[in-house]
């Protein structure tokens, strides 16, 4: 009887054994379902996540082929994965582009509508922005754009200006040249670039800092985000009129420029040429910090 009953017990404890292996096994395997399951949706989330990206790489690439009139349809390595341009057209002066990034057959795409009214026909064309403060050159200030002269241009013509502060403009040499009004005899201080080629997309930029030279004031020309000119000692010589930015002419609506202004940029801070390497070729809107005005 003694015996019987130490088998029944035996009996019970291997059961109970079983039982708890059993109720291990599966935790474990639950465990392991449950951390596999996750590692595999945060690769698929990091997946489709790269995948937009790469859909908004190939907005910017459609963006800068558009420059040339050439948009690319066939899909295209960019980095890891590929993208592709599924719709690009001209909807009422707004071009629209769609883009599709897939990496690993994760697909994510994107989309943005974009005016495009950028080309000046050298005689009725120019564009008058109300005055703002933001617009001053007596802090600091970065103005930048892509422009592409038209062959039958007759220089000098302006990229933009306002009365009595500056103006930004090709000379008849084909350089670069800014005006900088002073208040010290009406007096005007020039800087040039060298000679360009503006008959291929050339992007500029004129950065001002008024904290610099011992804040006296500095002001830099990049061509293509490389250095080209600069002058100082500015600062307590800069007039502030309240007066109205035009674009594509002088502030006597003279001097129209004949061709094409893009992404033209204005910041209330004096940038770096990296930031404005950075930047150049990138779809921006004004929610970006310090940036004030975006023309198209």
């Amino acid at each position: 009887m003694i015996y019987n009953q130490f088998k029944q017990e035996e009996g019970s404890t291997l059961l109970l054994v079983l039982i708890l292996m059993t109720v291990a096994i599966t935790l474990i395997t639950t465990m392991n379902n449950i951390i596999y399951s996750s590692v595999n949706q945060i690769k698929r989330e990091e997946k489709i996540e790269k995948a937009k990206l790469l859909a908004e790489g190939g907005l910017e690439v459609a963006l800068i082929n558009y420059k040339n009139s050439i948009i690319i349809d066939e899909p295209q390595s960019l980095g890891e994965g590929k993208y592709r341009i599924d719709e690009a057209r001209m909807i009422d002066g707004y071009l629209v582009i769609k883009s599709t990034g897939i990496i690993d057959n994760i697909t994510r795409s994107v989309r943005i509508k974009k005016k495009l009214n950028i080309y000046f026909d050298g005689q009725n064309d120019y564009k008058t922005i109300p005055y703002r403060s933001d617009f001053d050159i007596s802090d600091s200030i970065t103005i930048e754009a892509w422009i592409k002269i038209d062959e039958n241009a007759n220089l000098p013509i302006t990229i933009v200006s306002r009365k009595d502060i500056f103006k930004v403009y090709i000379d008849k040499n084909s350089k670069l040249a800014i005006d900088i009004y002073t208040k010290n005899n009406g007096g005007v201080q020039t800087v040039r670039t060298s000679k360009l080629d503006l008959s291929e997309w050339t992007h500029i930029a004129f950065v001002y800092d008024s904290q610099a030279e011992s804040r006296n004031g500095k002001y830099q020309i990049y061509i293509n985000t490389i250095k080209e000119k600069s002058a100082s000692n500015l600062h307590n010589f800069l007039p502030t009129p309240e007066n109205e930015l035009v674009i594509g002419a002088d502030s006597n609506y003279n001097e129209k420029w004949h061709g094409y202004i893009k992404d033209l940029r204005i910041w209330n801070k004096a940038r770096t040429q990296g930031e404005i390497a950075d930047n150049k070729d990138k779809h921006l809107t004004t929610s970006e910090p310090w940036l004030v005005f975006i023309y198209p």
